[in-house]
């Protein structure tokens, strides 16, 4: 696969190529950096896309939005992509998942069978992403911090980079290895550091030249220091002027480009100082009003780690959040949609059904001095009550919702400008066995960002209602551990279990159909003890 020279990423035939590449000598495209391929439609059934592998590599399908991973298979092979919805158009981009020092790089053509066949559109906005296993994706698609890491987990388009890049409906270059750094490679990998990569067409491959003005970002995002800093003390003035030297190469490659420094979320301490210090000195040095920064963190619930103790799936789309948000705010861009993740739920419906409340909560008009009702089922059938008379009620409750759901939702709730705030969640955490420290964290997470972005508002935090007999013992653990919570943080407790409870602790069978959800006079109770406690 030896090149000769590159050409522009624009459409090219029937594709558009994504990503940097290198023409070989019999004029096919060479790609290796992770997130790189094609981008094309089609009408008609399916198409055929020939790619060529050492048979170790993976790709990402995505086809109308239904995204598979595919294994290669060795030598030049045909790979069929149907159209799932069968209504004779589909939209297909197909990006690399592996990264090359695992699987080597791959040739990709344009498909050779197939109707219609034509390139996409270029976006309106590029991003040019710098970065290391954080930006590539390392491991991502692994569930906990402990997995083994394989090459079939490594996924670029879960990536913070890619999801904020199609929050942003931009097109996207990821210049990106796993274990680089500014001016010290983690393992001591004698490679190239990342700043010395900024003009190759292909990783590790100093004999490929990039042409910068092949791809103009109007965003440049770096994301590189924690590989300097994890293992070893690289010098302070060594990664200062590194960092310095990086930007100010990327403003001679991209003079019109908003750069955005990113401080990553996986070092603290000393070491996470360390960095800080050497951007905030780079930055200061250069003095350039179109660079920006940016502290990113991971989440504190549900898929937080992915493997190595890499950012999870939840963590990476709460970076983009954040990233996207950054961007338009520095571009003046309408606010992107936030990503909010589906948590997994014990409830056969409550994917789909969770989907349809996000839906329906986004389309609530803007309600300001609201009450804000955060919760499950319990919650959300209490539309049709009123907590008080001429109140404004915002309900955000989800039927099946779990802690980590909500916490998931945290974008819609931040949008709010509630003037108080009622909390009833966990008993679906505890249907599902998750221990009640975890859900208490949880909680603690949500009264922490509440207090922060509605600082005004009335927090309740409210005991979850009794259950059935042998559910006690961690109800009342759990409520043990809210009522903590809620002194510490200095925010209201409610705490209703003995109006509701019988002598044998469970749900008042005269509130209750099923030991659970609430009657219409289970509400009214709900009402009446909220407005006693209000008088308080």
């Amino acid at each position: 696969m030896l090149g000769a020279c590159s050409k522009t990423p624009e459409a090219d035939g029937d594709v558009r190529y994504l990503g940097r590449y290198h023409v070989t000598e019999d004029g096919r495209r060479e790609m290796g950096w992770p997130g790189s391929g094609v981008e094309f439609s089609f009408t008609g059934s399916s198409v055929e896309l020939p790619i060529e592998d050492d048979g170790r590599g993976f790709m990402d399908i995505e086809v109308d939005g239904q995204t598979r991973v595919l294994a290669l298979e060795p030598g030049r092979q045909l790979y069929r992509i149907e159209d799932p919805d069968g209504d004779g158009r589909a939209d297909v981009r197909v990006t690399r998942r592996s990264e090359f020092y695992d699987t080597g790089n791959f040739i990709i053509e344009p498909p050779v069978a197939g109707e219609g066949v034509t390139p996409t559109p270029a976006r309106d906005l590029r991003i040019l992403f710098v970065g290391d296993s954080i930006t590539a994706g390392f491991g991502v698609a692994g569930d906990t911090a402990e997995c083994a890491n394989s090459p079939a987990l490594h996924s670029p388009t879960e990536s913070y980079a890619v999801l904020s890049a199609d929050q942003l409906n931009a097109d996207f270059q990821l210049v990106a290895i796993s274990g680089r750094g500014v001016v010290h490679n983690w393992d001591h990998n004698p490679s190239p550091v990342m700043p010395e990569q900024l003009d190759f067409a292909l990783p590790d491959r100093p004999d490929t030249s990039w042409d910068p003005a092949l791809f103009t970002p109007d965003v440049v995002v770096t994301l590189l220091g924690t590989n300097d800093w994890s293992v070893i003390d690289p010098g302070r003035d060594r990664f200062r002027a590194g960092y310095r030297d990086m930007l100010a190469g990327l403003r001679a490659d991209y003079p019109s480009a908003h750069i955005v420094t990113v401080s990553g979320p996986l070092l603290g301490g000393a070491q996470g100082a360390a960095i800080r210090d050497g951007m905030d000195w780079a930055m200061a040095e250069l003095d350039d009003p179109d660079i920006s920064t940016l502290d990113m963190q991971l989440v504190e619930h549900g898929l937080k780690w992915s493997c190595n103790f890499h950012p999870g799936r939840d963590s990476m789309a709460f970076m983009a959040n954040a990233l996207s948000r950054h961007i338009a705010e520095r571009l003046d861009l309408p606010r992107p949609e936030p990503i909010i993740r589906t948590p997994p739920s014990g409830w056969e419906l409550g994917p789909a059904h969770f989907e349809k409340r996000v839906a329906e909560i986004k389309s609530l008009p803007p309600t300001g001095d609201a009450t804000l009702l955060l919760g499950d089922s319990i919650t959300e059938a209490w539309l049709w009550q009123d907590v008080q008379p001429g109140d404004r009620v915002l309900n955000h409750g989800v039927s099946g919702d779990s802690t980590v759901g909500l916490l998931n939702r945290w974008p819609l709730i931040e949008a709010t400008d509630p003037a108080r705030v009622l909390i009833m969640i966990g008993t679906n955490d505890l249907s599902s066995s998750v221990p009640v420290e975890t859900i208490a964290a949880n909680v603690d997470n949500l009264v922490e960002r509440l207090q922060a972005a509605h600082p005004d508002a009335t927090i309740t935090l409210q005991a979850i209602f009794p259950r059935e007999t042998a559910m006690r013992p961690k109800v009342d653990a759990l409520n043990a551990l809210y009522a903590d919570i809620a002194a510490e943080r200095g925010i209201d407790w409610l705490d209703m279990s003995e109006v509701f409870s019988e002598g044998s602790g469970k749900l008042r069978s005269d509130l209750t159909e099923d030991d659970l959800h609430l009657t219409a006079d289970g509400y009214r109770l709900w009402r009446e003890q909220v407005l006693l406690h209000d008088k308080r």
